[in-house]
């Protein structure tokens, strides 16, 4: 598989590995919503739309850190 593929494979891993609400929060946030205004729709505190992202960062730089590895061990 090219390297297109195998990142790919890691972010959608990633996103999949996700809770439905912590996707929805992401989606809303791609979309250029604020914080405030991703609470106000989902019903949610602020606070929480922060976890939720902070979640979600740290499932995607996990899976760059295997992508990183996967590099360097075929380098």
């Amino acid at each position: 598989p090219s390297l297109t593929g195998v990142i790919r494979f890691l972010i959608h891993k990633a996103i999949q590995s996700l809770t439905p609400q912590v996707q929805a929060v992401i989606k809303l946030h791609l979309e250029g919503k604020k914080n405030k205004e991703i609470a106000e729709e989902m019903g949610i505190s602020e606070t929480t739309v922060k976890f939720h992202k902070s979640v979600a960062y740290r499932e995607l730089n996990k899976s760059l850190g295997h992508l990183f590895l996967m590099v360097a061990m075929l380098s």
